[in-house]
């Protein structure tokens, strides 16, 4: 499958409260998983639909590990990458990055059980552009292999830091409760 059909594939849920990008009343919006870097093709049509449409976009920024080995963008120049993400933001589309936690209980890589690893992605990210907010995905971990502490530790402590950066939170995994928005530690 092409990349730019996985872009129109890959629409994740709806947002439920997004604000027109005039500034109206609630109502329903998108939440697209963007998950590869072509900022003059691809990314110019979200842009372009995010004029009349409420959108949260997620892109992966250069130096953080993609969803899937298989398909990791191809990422253009910093500057580009940065114009396109503030392309989108100007389109009215709030943009977030992509950082995942991977299910230990898997074959997979060591490389993201850490807090200090998950801290680096994220200053990795804010210096490849001004974001929006993260996207933290795969919260599928119970006790850390690493640390011995749970995942909801990880995820917790991830989230105190990111919100410190400023920056929106939105979950996907087991971690994520449905009592989380009141505790302040994901943003609809």
């Amino acid at each position: 499958m092409r990349a730019t059909a996985r872009t129109s594939l890959l629409l994740l849920a709806t947002a439920v409260g997004a604000r027109g990008v005039d500034g109206s009343a609630p109502h329903l919006g998108l939440f697209l998983a963007l998950y590869n870097a072509n900022v003059a093709t691809d990314w110019k049509t979200v842009a372009s639909a995010a004029k009349r449409v409420p959108l949260r976009v997620v892109v992966v920024p250069p130096g953080v590990p993609a969803p899937d080995p298989d398909w990791a963008p191809a990422f253009p120049s910093a500057a580009e990458f940065r114009a396109g993400v503030q392309m989108l933001q100007r389109s009215g589309a709030h943009v977030h990055f992509y950082v995942h936690f991977r299910n230990v209980s898997q074959a997979c890589c060591v490389c993201c059980n850490s807090e200090a690893q998950l801290r680096r992605w994220i200053q990795t990210a804010l210096a490849a552009a001004p974001f929006d907010g993260i996207f933290l995905d795969n919260m599928d971990m119970d006790i850390n292999p690493y640390t011995g502490h749970t995942g909801l530790e990880l995820y917790t402590s991830t989230v105190r830091y990111a919100k410190a950066q400023g920056l929106e939170i939105w979950s996907n995994g087991p971690q994520v409760r449905r009592d989380a928005v009141y505790l302040g530690e994901v943003d609809l």
